[in-house]
């Protein structure tokens, strides 16, 4: 009986070890100012290797930096130097802020740090906001008007070597806007209960005890189908690809989700989409497909992604005869988690060596 006992023990220890990447528990996890203009404190994660190229990675809307928990320490062991940030810390900008300041921060600080040139990689917002920053999309006061800052493209081509936008909306299917935006729109602007910052119970030395409680909510989500959570589930993945024991969904549940800016959720409210801005309301599809790349860009959609129609996004490529990946019944997020995960992996490895 004891031995049984000893077993199921370990069992659990190693069950509970394979939740989060040990390569990510084992990276740096701190807070740091970016900028000297503004005092934001913003939550990075960085898998080191020193002398190495870059990897910039950007979360999506109402989640945060530990969406690449699975993905970061893919790219860390193809060789490459990985930087998670949770770039929605600052409260105080909508999305063109986000892309035009909070991104050109991000990207000056690991170029100040590394002194060499990134790859920027952003899933959903975080591929919109990259996508704004490297485009050099401006707003001038004076005519009321947005357009393009051949200056601003030229800082970006000084700091990157190329940008993969993954699952990200670019505004050519107004039909599905109109569906997923109003569910955006409500998305919480402070902490929800029951979420937990993962860095803090890293530092802390308290995560052991914590992904007991991830386990409970996989369990729930895969095998009890709590209705909420389920529905959101659906929404994001691609259920037949995740198992009760690869522990997706609990972790997403616990760590994976972060407020969104009151100025984005206003932002959302009166123009109704992601991607318009501004009282003159700029269209920026019209740049995301037409205007010429400064770098290398890349493309990488779900089939089964149900708020980024690959469509759309397969058109973006087209136009831009940029490298798209299409992951076959993907969901929003598979790209970044799970076995789909796999294929994003060897598609930036391909990409980015190739530059």
């Amino acid at each position: 009986m004891k031995k049984l006992a000893l077993v199921l023990l370990l069992f659990t220890q190693v069950s509970l070890a394979q939740i989060i990447p040990n390569l990510w528990v084992q990276a740096e996890h701190q807070s740091v100012e970016i900028s000297l203009k503004d005092k934001t404190a913003y939550p990075m994660i960085r898998l080191k290797r020193a002398g190495a190229v870059p990897v910039i990675l950007l979360h999506g809307i109402g989640t945060n930096a530990h969406n690449w928990m699975d993905l970061g320490p893919d790219l860390y062991k193809s060789g490459y130097d990985v930087w998670a940030f949770t770039w929605s810390a600052n409260k105080n900008r909508d999305i063109d802020q986000a892309g035009s300041q909070t991104v050109k921060e991000i990207v000056n600080y690991v170029y100040k740090e590394t002194g060499k040139k990134s790859f920027l990689v952003g899933h959903s917002l975080g591929g919109i906001v990259s996508k704004i920053y490297t485009l050099g999309i401006e707003f001038d006061q004076k005519t009321g008007e947005y357009f393009i800052s051949k200056a601003k493209q030229r800082q970006a081509r000084s700091r990157l070597r190329g940008l993969v936008s993954i699952s990200s909306p670019n505004g050519l299917d107004p039909e599905m806007l109109a569906k997923f935006l109003p569910l955006f729109s409500k998305l919480p602007t402070s902490k929800v209960p029951g979420m937990a910052d993962l860095s803090s119970m890293i530092n802390r030395d308290k995560l052991q005890r914590d992904l007991y409680l991830v386990r409970l909510i996989e369990y729930n989500v895969m095998a009890v189908r709590l209705p909420l959570i389920s529905n959101l589930a659906e929404f994001l993945f691609n259920p037949a690809y995740h198992s009760i024991f690869d522990y997706d969904l609990g972790r997403m549940t616990r760590y994976g989700f972060s407020p969104v800016p009151q100025p984005i959720i206003d932002q959302v409210n009166t123009n109704r989409t992601e991607l318009r801005s501004g009282d003159q309301i700029a269209d920026y599809s019209r740049f995301f497909r037409d205007e010429p790349r400064p770098i290398p860009f890349a493309y990488i959609a779900g089939e089964s992604d149900k708020i980024a129609g690959f469509e759309t996004i397969e058109t973006e490529a087209l136009a831009q005869e940029s490298p798209f990946l299409l992951i076959e019944e993907g969901g929003h997020l598979d790209p970044l988690m799970g076995s789909m995960r796999i294929e994003t992996a060897l598609f930036l490895n391909r990409f980015f060596k190739a530059l």
